[in-house]
Protein backbone atom coordinates (compact mmCIF):
# COMPACT_ATOMS: atom_id res chain seq x y z
CA UNK A 1 0.00 0.00 0.00
CA UNK A 2 1.35 3.26 -1.02
CA UNK A 3 1.42 6.29 1.06
CA UNK A 4 -1.62 7.98 -0.24
CA UNK A 5 -3.65 4.62 0.19
CA UNK A 6 -2.58 4.38 3.34
CA UNK A 7 -3.51 7.89 4.24
CA UNK A 8 -7.44 7.56 2.78
CA UNK A 9 -7.51 4.31 4.77
CA UNK A 10 -6.78 6.47 8.05
CA UNK A 11 -8.93 8.61 7.18
CA UNK A 12 -11.76 6.29 6.63
CA UNK A 13 -11.15 4.97 9.92
CA UNK A 14 -11.42 8.20 11.87
CA UNK A 15 -14.04 8.59 10.49
CA UNK A 16 -15.29 5.54 11.16
CA UNK A 17 -14.32 5.95 15.37
CA UNK A 18 -16.58 9.61 14.90
CA UNK A 19 -19.51 8.41 13.97
CA UNK A 20 -19.66 5.44 16.68
CA UNK A 21 -18.17 7.99 19.34
CA UNK A 22 -20.75 8.52 22.47
CA UNK A 23 -19.87 12.06 23.36
CA UNK A 24 -19.60 15.55 21.27
CA UNK A 25 -15.58 15.54 22.57
CA UNK A 26 -14.98 12.52 21.27
CA UNK A 27 -16.16 12.89 18.01
CA UNK A 28 -14.34 16.31 17.73
CA UNK A 29 -11.02 14.44 18.84
CA UNK A 30 -11.22 12.03 15.98
CA UNK A 31 -12.43 14.38 13.44
CA UNK A 32 -9.16 16.66 14.02
CA UNK A 33 -6.90 14.02 12.09
CA UNK A 34 -9.37 13.21 9.81
CA UNK A 35 -8.96 16.79 8.22
CA UNK A 36 -5.66 16.44 8.43
CA UNK A 37 -5.48 13.21 6.71
CA UNK A 38 -7.60 14.89 3.91
CA UNK A 39 -5.48 17.67 3.24
CA UNK A 40 -2.77 16.01 2.85
CA UNK A 41 -4.76 13.48 0.07
CA UNK A 42 -5.48 16.97 -1.28
CA UNK A 43 -2.30 18.70 -1.96
CA UNK A 44 -0.55 15.14 -2.89
CA UNK A 45 -3.34 15.36 -5.99
CA UNK A 46 -2.97 18.85 -6.45
CA UNK A 47 0.91 18.22 -6.90
CA UNK A 48 0.68 15.08 -9.10
CA UNK A 49 -1.82 17.02 -11.07
CA UNK A 50 0.10 20.46 -11.23
CA UNK A 51 2.91 18.22 -12.57
CA UNK A 52 0.74 16.47 -14.81
CA UNK A 53 -0.35 19.68 -16.37
CA UNK A 54 3.09 21.05 -16.95
CA UNK A 55 4.25 18.01 -18.93
CA UNK A 56 1.43 18.71 -20.98
CA UNK A 57 2.48 21.94 -21.36
CA UNK A 58 -0.38 23.60 -19.57
CA UNK A 59 1.86 25.66 -17.24
CA UNK A 60 -0.36 28.07 -16.00
CA UNK A 61 -3.03 25.67 -14.96
CA UNK A 62 0.14 23.89 -13.11
CA UNK A 63 1.12 27.07 -11.26
CA UNK A 64 -2.26 27.64 -10.05
CA UNK A 65 -2.53 24.33 -8.62
CA UNK A 66 0.60 25.10 -6.93
CA UNK A 67 -0.98 27.86 -5.61
CA UNK A 68 -3.45 26.20 -3.82
CA UNK A 69 -1.28 23.54 -2.69
CA UNK A 70 1.27 26.16 -0.92
CA UNK A 71 -1.90 28.06 0.77
CA UNK A 72 -2.89 24.77 2.03
CA UNK A 73 0.36 23.79 3.11
CA UNK A 74 2.90 26.45 2.85
CA UNK A 75 5.88 24.44 4.16
CA UNK A 76 5.28 21.63 1.29
CA UNK A 77 9.02 21.28 -0.10
CA UNK A 78 7.97 19.95 -3.03
CA UNK A 79 5.77 22.08 -4.52
CA UNK A 80 8.35 25.10 -4.14
CA UNK A 81 10.65 22.71 -6.26
CA UNK A 82 7.63 21.72 -8.78
CA UNK A 83 6.89 25.49 -9.12
CA UNK A 84 10.69 26.05 -9.34
CA UNK A 85 10.96 23.95 -12.08
CA UNK A 86 7.91 25.60 -14.05
CA UNK A 87 9.02 29.21 -13.94
CA UNK A 88 12.57 27.91 -15.10
CA UNK A 89 11.38 26.52 -18.02
CA UNK A 90 8.78 29.75 -18.62
CA UNK A 91 12.61 32.01 -18.34
CA UNK A 92 11.54 33.24 -15.15
CA UNK A 93 14.81 32.72 -13.67
CA UNK A 94 14.66 35.26 -10.78
CA UNK A 95 11.05 33.31 -9.47
CA UNK A 96 12.44 29.88 -10.05
CA UNK A 97 15.65 30.68 -7.94
CA UNK A 98 13.85 31.94 -5.11
CA UNK A 99 11.59 28.76 -5.18
CA UNK A 100 14.34 26.36 -5.02
CA UNK A 101 15.91 27.90 -2.57
CA UNK A 102 12.93 27.83 -0.46
CA UNK A 103 12.53 24.01 -1.11
CA UNK A 104 15.59 23.59 0.23
CA UNK A 105 15.26 25.74 3.24
CA UNK A 106 12.45 23.12 4.25
CA UNK A 107 14.02 20.20 2.67
CA UNK A 108 17.77 20.61 2.72
CA UNK A 109 18.62 17.10 1.45
CA UNK A 110 16.41 17.69 -1.82
CA UNK A 111 18.70 16.98 -4.63
CA UNK A 112 16.60 17.54 -7.63
CA UNK A 113 16.18 21.30 -6.13
CA UNK A 114 19.82 21.52 -6.12
CA UNK A 115 20.13 20.43 -9.56
CA UNK A 116 17.56 23.07 -10.72
CA UNK A 117 19.10 25.67 -8.50
CA UNK A 118 22.28 25.04 -10.03
CA UNK A 119 20.34 25.53 -13.67
CA UNK A 120 18.78 28.60 -12.93
CA UNK A 121 22.43 29.68 -11.57
CA UNK A 122 24.40 28.95 -14.51
CA UNK A 123 22.06 30.81 -16.73
CA UNK A 124 22.17 33.73 -14.90
CA UNK A 125 26.21 33.95 -14.67
CA UNK A 126 27.02 32.57 -11.31
CA UNK A 127 29.41 29.40 -12.43
CA UNK A 128 30.12 29.11 -9.11
CA UNK A 129 27.50 29.22 -7.45
CA UNK A 130 26.03 26.68 -10.00
CA UNK A 131 29.31 24.54 -9.47
CA UNK A 132 28.70 24.62 -5.32
CA UNK A 133 24.54 23.25 -6.00
CA UNK A 134 25.63 20.65 -8.51
CA UNK A 135 28.42 19.19 -5.95
CA UNK A 136 25.61 19.49 -3.13
CA UNK A 137 22.83 17.70 -5.29
CA UNK A 138 26.05 15.11 -5.62
CA UNK A 139 26.40 14.85 -1.79
CA UNK A 140 23.01 14.17 -1.53
CA UNK A 141 22.64 11.79 -4.23
CA UNK A 142 25.89 10.23 -5.77
CA UNK A 143 24.33 8.61 -9.10
CA UNK A 144 22.22 11.12 -9.80
CA UNK A 145 23.54 11.65 -14.21
CA UNK A 146 21.57 14.95 -14.25
CA UNK A 147 23.68 16.46 -11.78
CA UNK A 148 26.79 15.10 -12.89
CA UNK A 149 26.32 16.11 -16.72
CA UNK A 150 25.37 19.30 -15.46
CA UNK A 151 28.54 19.59 -13.21
CA UNK A 152 30.39 18.38 -16.04
CA UNK A 153 29.23 21.45 -17.92
CA UNK A 154 30.21 23.87 -15.12
CA UNK A 155 33.55 22.34 -15.14
CA UNK A 156 34.33 22.60 -18.92
CA UNK A 157 33.09 26.14 -18.75
CA UNK A 158 35.49 26.58 -15.95
CA UNK A 159 38.37 25.20 -17.78
CA UNK A 160 38.43 22.21 -15.51
CA UNK A 161 38.45 19.96 -18.72
CA UNK A 162 39.45 16.71 -17.17
CA UNK A 163 37.40 16.98 -14.09
CA UNK A 164 34.37 17.38 -16.60
CA UNK A 165 35.50 14.43 -18.39
CA UNK A 166 35.24 12.46 -15.51
CA UNK A 167 31.51 13.80 -14.84
CA UNK A 168 30.69 12.64 -18.00
CA UNK A 169 32.07 9.72 -18.12
CA UNK A 170 30.66 8.71 -14.89
CA UNK A 171 27.19 10.08 -16.46
CA UNK A 172 27.71 7.67 -19.16
CA UNK A 173 28.07 4.58 -16.77
CA UNK A 174 24.97 5.43 -15.22
CA UNK A 175 22.70 6.43 -18.09
CA UNK A 176 24.58 5.22 -21.36
CA UNK A 177 21.32 6.29 -23.10
CA UNK A 178 22.22 10.23 -22.02
CA UNK A 179 22.76 11.88 -25.44
CA UNK A 180 23.83 15.26 -24.03
CA UNK A 181 26.34 13.44 -21.99
CA UNK A 182 28.06 12.21 -25.34
CA UNK A 183 27.86 15.40 -27.00
CA UNK A 184 29.16 17.12 -24.32
CA UNK A 185 32.12 14.95 -23.58
CA UNK A 186 33.19 15.21 -27.67
CA UNK A 187 33.45 18.83 -27.58
CA UNK A 188 35.72 18.36 -24.16
CA UNK A 189 37.68 15.62 -25.93
CA UNK A 190 37.93 17.78 -28.91
CA UNK A 191 39.91 20.18 -26.07
CA UNK A 192 42.16 17.40 -24.99
CA UNK A 193 42.93 16.55 -28.17
CA UNK A 194 41.48 13.41 -28.92
CA UNK A 195 39.91 14.45 -32.13
CA UNK A 196 38.88 10.73 -32.63
CA UNK A 197 37.42 10.06 -29.45
CA UNK A 198 35.54 12.90 -29.93
CA UNK A 199 34.19 11.87 -33.22
CA UNK A 200 32.87 8.59 -31.79
CA UNK A 201 30.98 10.94 -29.19
CA UNK A 202 29.34 12.76 -31.62
CA UNK A 203 28.26 9.72 -33.18
CA UNK A 204 26.94 7.90 -30.38
CA UNK A 205 24.94 10.51 -29.61
CA UNK A 206 22.95 10.90 -32.79
CA UNK A 207 22.48 7.44 -32.50
CA UNK A 208 20.71 8.35 -29.78
CA UNK A 209 19.24 11.37 -30.75
CA UNK A 210 19.11 11.94 -34.52
CA UNK A 211 17.38 15.88 -33.91
CA UNK A 212 20.70 16.81 -31.99
CA UNK A 213 21.71 20.08 -33.93
CA UNK A 214 24.27 20.90 -31.69
CA UNK A 215 26.62 17.18 -32.49
CA UNK A 216 26.21 17.22 -36.14
CA UNK A 217 27.70 20.99 -35.89
CA UNK A 218 30.55 19.77 -33.54
CA UNK A 219 30.98 16.20 -35.89
CA UNK A 220 31.01 18.19 -38.97
CA UNK A 221 34.02 20.49 -37.26
CA UNK A 222 35.91 17.25 -36.80
CA UNK A 223 35.46 15.62 -40.25
CA UNK A 224 36.34 19.27 -41.99
CA UNK A 225 39.78 18.50 -39.37
CA UNK A 226 40.45 15.19 -40.76
CA UNK A 227 39.72 15.75 -44.74
CA UNK A 228 36.55 14.10 -45.06
CA UNK A 229 34.67 17.87 -46.76
CA UNK A 230 31.46 15.35 -48.15
CA UNK A 231 30.81 13.91 -44.63
CA UNK A 232 31.05 17.89 -43.05
CA UNK A 233 28.87 19.36 -45.50
CA UNK A 234 26.19 16.61 -45.14
CA UNK A 235 26.33 17.10 -41.05
CA UNK A 236 26.15 20.71 -41.68
CA UNK A 237 23.13 20.55 -43.69
CA UNK A 238 21.80 18.85 -41.42
CA UNK A 239 22.36 20.88 -38.41
CA UNK A 240 21.04 23.39 -40.89
CA UNK A 241 17.79 21.91 -40.84
CA UNK A 242 17.17 21.08 -37.21
CA UNK A 243 18.66 24.55 -36.43
CA UNK A 244 16.32 26.49 -39.15
CA UNK A 245 13.31 24.43 -37.73
CA UNK A 246 14.68 25.76 -33.92
CA UNK A 247 14.27 29.22 -35.75
CA UNK A 248 18.28 29.80 -33.85
CA UNK A 249 19.13 32.59 -36.86
CA UNK A 250 22.51 33.11 -35.04
CA UNK A 251 23.24 29.53 -35.73
CA UNK A 252 22.09 29.47 -39.49
CA UNK A 253 23.71 32.62 -40.44
CA UNK A 254 26.95 30.64 -39.30
CA UNK A 255 26.10 27.49 -41.12
CA UNK A 256 25.10 29.04 -44.64
CA UNK A 257 28.48 30.70 -44.72
CA UNK A 258 30.77 28.09 -43.58
CA UNK A 259 28.52 25.43 -46.22
CA UNK A 260 28.69 28.90 -49.20
CA UNK A 261 32.78 28.55 -47.92
CA UNK A 262 33.14 24.85 -48.43
CA UNK A 263 31.42 24.98 -51.72
CA UNK A 264 33.83 27.46 -53.42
Amino acid sequence: MDRRQLLRTVTILLLGVALAAPTGRAVALAAAPDRSAAAQVEVEDLLDRAIERAERGDRQGALEDLAVVLRINPNYAEAYAARGNIRADMGDDRGALDDFTQALRLDPNNAEAYLGRGQVRARLGDGAGAQADFDLALRTDPNNAGALVERGSARAQAGDDQGALDDFTQALRLDPNNADAYNERGVVRVRLGDDQGALDDFTQALRLNPSQAEAYHNRALIRLGQGDNTGAVADLQRALQLFTAQGDTEQVRELQDLIRTLGQ
